[in-house]
């Protein structure tokens, strides 16, 4: 390996390190909506990119186990009263609102002609 090479792979490794940090301080919500894994990130800078989109199929995650919807539900039933009813969502409503939208708000406008 080259000398230049050597310098670029040292650099790259501490942003590695640097990002990693950053992330660690991070909850696993976050983690999630920025689109990194959780589990990735706890295992340090082997698990580089740390994506989700990056986990292998074969990963029996809770993420890649569940289908959409679940997480969706799943991923509101974590917010709290006070973030929900900024979403204009109430406790209860959760799975109706992520599989027919918000009343009012999600619903697709309709023209008929005159």
């Amino acid at each position: 390996m080259s000398f230049f090479k050597r310098i670029i792979n040292t650099l790259q490794r501490s942003k590695q390190r640097e990002a990693l940090y950053f992330l660690e301080g991070m909850s696993e919500r976050q983690l999630i909506d920025c689109g990194f894994s959780p589990m990735l990130v706890s295992q340090g800078l082997k698990a580089w990119p740390w994506r989700i989109d990056s986990i292998t199929p074969d990963t029996s995650t809770l993420e890649n186990i569940l289908n959409t919807e679940e997480r969706n539900v799943e991923q509101l039933n974590r917010y709290s009263d006070v973030e929900l009813a900024d979403l204009g969502i109430r406790r209860g409503m959760i799975s109706d609102a992520v599989r027919n939208g918000r009343a009012g708000i999600d619903e697709t406008e309709i023209s008929e002609a005159a």
